[in-house]
Order: C-alpha cells, then sequence, then structure tokens
C-alpha cells in the first residue's frame, strides 16, 4: 500500500513539475516576445528623431537652394532687362541733346559725331550697319559720343530724306521730323523711334515684328506699307495703312488692326477709325 501512494506521490510530484516546467517556458516565451516588441519600439524611438533631422536638413538644403535659384534667376532678369540694348525706349528722343547742331539742313547723328547731308539724301544700310552716308555728305563734325549708340536723322523744315534700313524696309521722312533707329536690328525684333512723320514700306520678315513707336502710339507689322504721322507738339497723331495689315497701340485705348485703306486718329484719349480713298491720301 505504502509503495502504491508513493509511486502515486511521485507521479503526482513529477506531473506537477512538468506543468511548473510548462508553464515557466511558456511565461519566457511570452517574455521574450514581449522584450522584442518593446526593443523594436526603443529601436524606432532611438531612430525618430535621426531620421526627422535628416529629412530636416534635406528640406532645409531644398529650400536654401531652391531661394538661391529664385534670387540668381531674378537677378539674370534684372540684369537682362537692363542690359537689353534690342529695346528702345521713347525717352532716347529725350535724352539726345541736338540744341547744338545746326538746324538748317539735314542731320544723321552717328556714334562718332554728325553728318550734314544734302536734301532728299537716301542713306543706305547694308546687312553689316555699313551705309553710303559720304555719297551725301555737305559737312561732317567728328566727335566722343557713347559707344554703341543708335543712329538719328534729323529733318528740318522744308527739307525730306530717305533710309533704307539693313533688312530691306523704306523710310521717307517728312519736314520737320526726327528718327532714331540702330544700324543692324535685333534678331527678335526690328525697332524703331519716330517724332515727327514717316511712309514706310516693311520687308516681310515674320519671325521679326517691325515696330514704330512715337509718344501716343506704337504701330507693329509684319511687312506692309503705311503712313505714320506724330508730332509731339500736335494734339492729334494718325496711322493710315496702305497694304497689309497693322496693329496700332495706344496705353489709355488698347489694341486696333486696321486693314487696307485704314486711318486711326487719336485726339486726346479719343480713336476714330475711317476709310480714305487713295486719292485722297496727302503725299509729300
Amino acid at each position: 500500500m505504502n509503495k502504491k501512494q508513493d509511486m502515486v506521490e511521485k507521479d503526482s510530484f513529477r506531473q506537477a513539475g512538468e506543468d511548473l516546467l510548462r508553464k515557466v517556458r511558456e511565461e519566457e516565451r511570452v517574455d521574450s516576445r514581449l522584450a522584442l516588441s518593446s526593443w523594436q519600439k526603443l529601436e524606432e524611438r532611438l531612430n525618430a528623431p535621426r531620421k526627422t533631422s535628416v529629412l530636416r536638413i534635406r528640406y532645409l538644403v531644398s529650400s536654401v537652394a531652391a531661394a538661391v535659384m529664385l534670387l540668381l534667376a531674378v537677378g539674370c532678369y534684372f540684369w537682362i532687362m537692363g542690359h537689353d540694348k534690342s529695346s528702345l525706349p521713347f525717352a532716347l528722343l529725350e535724352e539726345k541733346n541736338v540744341g547744338a547742331l545746326p538746324g538748317d539742313e539735314i542731320l544723321l547723328v552717328k556714334d562718332q559725331g554728325w553728318v550734314q547731308l544734302k536734301d532728299e539724301a537716301t542713306v543706305i544700310y547694308d546687312t553689316v550697319g555699313k551705309s553710303n552716308v559720304e555719297e551725301h555728305q555737305i559737312e561732317k563734325n567728328e566727335q566722343e559720343t557713347k559707344i554703341d549708340e543708335p543712329d538719328q536723322i534729323i529733318v528740318p523744315k522744308g527739307r525730306r530724306a530717305n533710309i533704307v534700313f539693313s533688312d530691306g524696309t523704306k523710310m521717307y521722312i517728312n519736314a520737320e521730323t526726327r528718327v532714331i533707329f540702330p544700324t543692324v536690328f535685333a534678331k527678335d525684333k526690328r525697332e524703331i523711334l519716330v517724332d515727327g512723320e514717316v511712309y514706310l514700306e516693311v520687308a516681310a520678315d515674320p519671325s521679326r515684328p517691325f515696330i514704330v513707336k512715337t509718344s501716343t502710339i506704337e504701330v507693329k507689322v509684319l511687312g506692309t506699307r503705311f503712313n505714320v504721322c506724330a508730332y509731339r507738339d500736335e494734339p492729334a497723331a494718325s496711322v493710315v495703312l496702305v497694304e497689309g495689315q497693322v496693329e496700332v497701340k495706344n496705353g489709355d485705348n488698347g489694341k486696333n488692326v486696321l486693314s487696307p485703306d485704314d486711318m486711326l486718329e487719336l485726339k486726346g484719349k479719343e480713336i476714330s477709325i475711317k476709310k480714305v480713298p487713295r486719292g485722297e491720301r496727302k503725299s509729300y
């Protein structure tokens, strides 16, 4: 009986021991999983600031680079605008000092001085900006002026002159008129400044519009024949289109597109457009 009881007690003890060992092992596995999970969370917390710092540094570097590029772009824009010699501001007519020049003959003012021309002279410029001015020269006065200045022709009362530009465009200049123009036009546009009256036969060049600037209006064409009359000391300005199509721009009245035989007249801030038969057009 005692032996049998001892065996039962041993079996019970062994079973209890195995149960206890199994529970301990289970607890160890649970603790291991908890420990692994805790370690992973700790690693994430340790790494998070480092990753954020890297991202912040990258963001700051990108922001600084973008700001530098923006400043460079803005600087280049203003530098280009400040050095854009292809555009002729109308203020050049105000800046040009012509008070000391003789006023009874036609004058061609160049960067080396001025040349007095015969009446009805036709000055022709070639593709590199050289002209035949010597053929029409009466008197020449050489003086130091700014380099790369555009040419200026001054036609006094009772005189007329003609210009053939480097692109082949022909300009007929009426009395009491001043025109400023480059000896060679820019690659993207052809611009002249006019104070007075001119008639133009513009050589066709779709890639380079021809622009006539006056104190009140701006005329833009690609290839056509038209007359511009815009004296600064007169209240009215006009454009008469003979052939082709032109766009006339005025700061207060927007843009107007003219067809052949149209005459646009600007008086103050009022614009009128009417048809002018060829027989009624004035010629000079």
